[in-house]
């Protein structure tokens, strides 16, 4: 194993919100499939990596068919019975489960990345890891022409406090409060971009993660 890609005695957790309801795109975008497999099986893959501990799913109880996908994968589907009102309130609640059965220690950080992010560029996590392994204590951002995208890794300190995040902000106000810690890491790859919310976006971001997998 490379030294980059080495285990520390602290570990990321992934986690991942999923329950939402794909109004906009009009079908369970989650498992609309690009080449070949479900949108979501995408994504859990291309998070395997050796620092990575545990993956956590957030999915609404009634949401069978999802759930039944992510059975043959390594991801822990969490289920919740009330839907979730934000992303906020979904972290909140991955959050509360890792800490309950994953093993984790305060060291440890809090990968977050939304489920309609279907490919994450595996030389994009692994440099967004490295720079976590340098620097534990730091809210680490990955930024590709101007813009921050996903996933963003969280110190487990800096995270555990979204439930005092106010009722009208959103997950950016841990981010904003710590400004000291946040190492943004510049890549060259618009995947951190891809958010899968109408039926332009995935046919554009299928033909992209099909062109990659060739």
């Amino acid at each position: 194993m490379k030294e980059s890609e080495r285990q520390t005695d602290a570990a990321l957790h992934a986690a991942i919100p999923a329950a939402g309801f794909s109004r906009r795109m009009g079908e369970p975008k989650l498992l609309m499939p690009i080449a070949g497999q479900p949108l979501i099986r995408h994504l859990v893959d291309q998070l395997q990596h050796p620092s990575i501990a545990s993956i956590s799913i957030l999915v609404r109880a009634e949401d069978t068919a999802l759930i039944d996908c992510l059975e043959t994968t390594t991801a822990t589907v969490v289920t919740t019975e009330v839907p979730t009102r934000d992303m906020r309130e979904s972290v909140e609640r991955l959050i509360r489960e890792i800490g309950q059965s994953a093993c984790h220690n305060t060291s440890d950080g809090l990968l977050l990345i939304p489920a309609d992010y279907p490919f994450v560029a595996k030389n994009v996590l692994y440099k967004l890891v490295v720079q976590w392994i340098a620097a534990p204590d730091r809210i680490v951002l990955p930024i590709f022409e101007g813009r921050r995208g996903h996933p963003v890794i969280f110190p487990w300190d800096v995270v555990s406090q979204v439930d005092e995040i106010p009722a009208d902000s959103g997950l950016n106000w841990l981010v904003k409060k710590f400004p000291e810690r946040v190492l943004e890491v510049v890549v060259d790859d618009p995947s951190i971009h891809w958010d899968v919310d109408t039926p332009d976006d995935f046919r554009r971001i299928s033909e992209f993660v099909q062109n990659r997998l060739k």
